[in-house]
């Protein structure tokens, strides 16, 4: 057997392999679905609910797209193709309009999606907290202070995520540069634009990163940019305010300095990586850039290893003493700098791996894109001795994120997608482009891209619009409690966070108080306090029974 067969026959093993592992990982999503049902898990969080409510569907075109790829392997050759070996398909043209045409898409759909889908609407703290404190920067100060008249009842007031930092005053309990970027866009009136623009600006880095790498391969960049761009996970978390869409364009952007290879973008390196730490919180950026400080040292750069270090370690320094890191904020909470070392030591020695919660978060990751990508993915780590260097130390990345995540965090909550692993995405993406060129050496090009642009298809026309559809559903009835609360004709509404599921999230203020009505805690106000705020505003405020609370379909 020549050397050509004997590669050709490794490649095949690892798509078969690959193959049986996806399906593998569908079968424990199953588990997973069958053991959220029969413990009721789905009362505990939302994580739980959902996945067992729309996940089938997604693992079965997942489990689909595997056999397809078995079948294909099982009736191709190496002879076949072989043949087929410069057949290239039109639509893997790369041109910069290509890849500004594929970024266009994306903004248009995620701009549209942020008031279709989620109407414009913050769905959980995590999102609404980074609004609040944009909306303090985009005034030019970095803490809000509440009125005398409504501090004594400051509490009650107070958004989840958001920190008391002083008597009457409010400041994110988060680190601050995503609130920037939002900030900056409602100075201009283009608040609901920060996202979206974050998610083209990264399709159009992960394609640079790939031309750069590769210029000799010239259709990778728009497969890599194609199997970002059409990853529902990316384009729906893109129509919200999370943080993670600003953490995987700061990895794109850290990654395209990197392979600049010039001085200028060494020198740069550092401080966009500090940005990228103080975004929402450090641990993102902190799992995708660890794999890369190792290859300094191994390809023995030590200076450049030393500056990085110096930067990095000053721009934690810096973040930890001006704004204080967290580890789950609260709306009550004072963070402090000593909570970095703490929240370091204790998540370095309480590991808190959990098998099913590990399946779902994996499932989530493939389910959520293109239905072959995970098996690309896959054939690319199988294959690792073929690998070029920059590849392995990108899938290194992946793999701490993706094993960090699992080792030392919780479950995500709400959320779309995989949230954990949102800010390597680009990572798996063009892990993803370089699996499905070693697919087309085994079985054609003509049948693997056939398979990709069907699965391209399917993930923009079927499972977009189903996530959609889903993610809608679930926001619609907070959206039109929070909104009929809003515009209730009062000084304050008063309600019971506990009448319904995730109801204190629905506790939300202008930051410098200016709405009306106010929206008030009642179980933080308690009995005393409510008959307070009644006998100070007389006629002016509206306690709201649970009847109404529901009046949406909100429910425990």
């Amino acid at each position: 057997m020549s050397i050509v067969d004997e590669e050709r026959s490794a490649v095949r093993r690892a798509i078969r392999l690959s193959a049986i592992a996806v399906l593998s990982l569908v079968f424990a999503g199953a588990v997973a679905v069958h053991t959220i049902n029969r413990h009721w898990l789905a009362r505990n969080s939302l994580f739980y609910e959902q996945f067992a409510a729309f996940e089938p569907f997604e693992m079965a075109i997942l489990a689909a797209f595997a056999f397809a790829v078995l079948i294909m392997l099982g009736h191709s050759s190496s002879a076949s193709a072989e043949l087929e070996l410069e057949i290239a398909p039109l639509w893997l043209s790369n041109s910069t309009r290509t890849r500004l045409l594929i970024s266009l898409g994306v903004l248009v759909v995620t701009a549209l999606g942020t008031h279709v889908v989620f109407h414009n609407y913050p769905f959980v703290d995590d999102e609404y907290s980074g609004l609040f404190q944009a909306v303090i920067y985009s005034h030019g100060v970095r803490t809000a202070t509440v009125p005398p008249e409504w501090c004594r009842w400051i509490a009650s007031l107070t958004p989840t995520s958001i920190a008391i930092v002083r008597p009457c005053t409010w400041q994110l309990a988060y680190l601050p540069v995503h609130s920037f970027i939002r900030g900056a866009f409602m100075a201009v009136r283009m608040d609901t634009f920060a996202e979206p623009v974050l998610a083209a600006l990264s399709v159009l880095l992960v394609g640079l990163i790939s031309q750069r790498v590769w210029p000799e391969r010239a259709s990778r960049a728009v497969l890599s940019a194609l199997f970002l761009a059409a990853s529902t996970q990316f384009l729906v978390m893109a129509m919200t305010p999370f943080a993670m869409t600003a953490h995987l364009f700061f990895s794109l952007l850290w990654l395209w300095l990197y392979v600049q290879q010039d001085r200028w973008a060494l020198i740069l390196l550092p401080w966009i990586g500090v940005l990228a730490l103080g975004l929402h919180s450090p641990i993102p950026h902190a799992l995708f850039v660890a794999p890369f400080f190792v290859r300094f040292l191994v390809q023995k750069r030590f200076g450049a290893a030393a500056y990085l270090s110096g930067i990095y370690a000053v721009g934690l320094l810096f973040w930890t003493g001006r704004f204080g890191l967290t580890p789950a904020p609260t709306a009550f909470s004072v963070v402090t700098p000593s909570t970095v070392s703490t929240l370091a030591v204790s998540v370095a020695t309480h590991p808190v791996f959990n098998g099913l919660t590990t399946a779902m978060s994996l499932t989530l990751l493939s389910s959520w894109s293109i239905a072959i990508a995970l098996l690309a993915v896959l054939v690319s780590l199988a294959l690792w001795t073929r690998l070029d260097g920059f590849t392995r130390w990108i899938a290194l990345s992946l793999l701490c994120t993706i094993f960090g995540r699992a080792f030392f965090s919780g479950i995500q909550g709400a959320g779309w997608g995989n949230r954990y692993a949102f800010a390597v995405l680009g990572n798996f993406a063009i892990l993803a482009a370089v699996g499905t060129e070693f697919i087309a050496e085994a079985v054609g090009p003509r049948r693997t891209y056939s398979l990709v642009a069907v699965a391209l298809v399917v993930a923009i026309l079927v499972q977009l619009p189903l996530r959609g559809i889903q993610a809608e559903r679930i926001v619609r009835p907070y959206y039109q409690t929070s909104s009929w609360m809003e515009h209730y004709p009062a000084d304050a509404v008063i309600f019971d966070p506990s009448a319904v599921r995730y109801g204190r999230q629905m506790v939300r203020n202008d930051p410098f108080l200016r709405n009306s009505p106010k929206i008030m805690d009642g179980a933080a106000l308690g009995e005393s306090g409510v008959k307070a705020v009644i006998a100070a505003y007389p006629g002016r405020v509206h306690v709201v029974t649970n009847a109404e609370l529901g009046r949406y379909g909100l429910t425990w």
